[in-house]
């Protein structure tokens, strides 16, 4: 059973380089219309001031194998004023697979 987030006025998932940036311009220029941003191997970077400005949690998921595009996102990150956390993709699969996979679980209901 999912959780109901009827409460949530819209959170946004991009997953382009510069839906990052849309999607976090967005949410410093809208922010009782944005509640959360999801951003996957994006640029967040390219929205430039509008970092400062962002209010809604985000979550910057990246690969850890491209360098360029983690520098590129901890320095965004650097810039957010707002609760944000920075997780790498072979992290969160792992996680996801651990708690999945173990036969104690109830894949059903996880």
């Amino acid at each position: 059973m999912r959780p109901d987030y009827s409460h949530v006025s819209q959170a946004i998932s991009e997953l382009t380089e510069a839906g990052a940036a849309a999607a976090l311009a967005a949410a410093a220029h809208s922010p009782k219309v944005v509640s959360a941003v999801v951003s996957r191997g994006g640029r967040p970077d390219m929205a430039g001031a509008a970092l400062k400005q962002v209010r809604a949690p985000a979550l910057l998921i990246v690969g850890g194998a491209d360098g360029v595009v983690v520098g590129l996102n901890e320095d965004a990150a650097r810039l957010l004023t707002c609760k944000w956390r920075m997780e790498q993709v072979v992290d969160l699969a792992g996680d996801w697979f651990d708690h999945r996979l173990n036969p104690n679980q109830d894949l059903a209901n996880g």
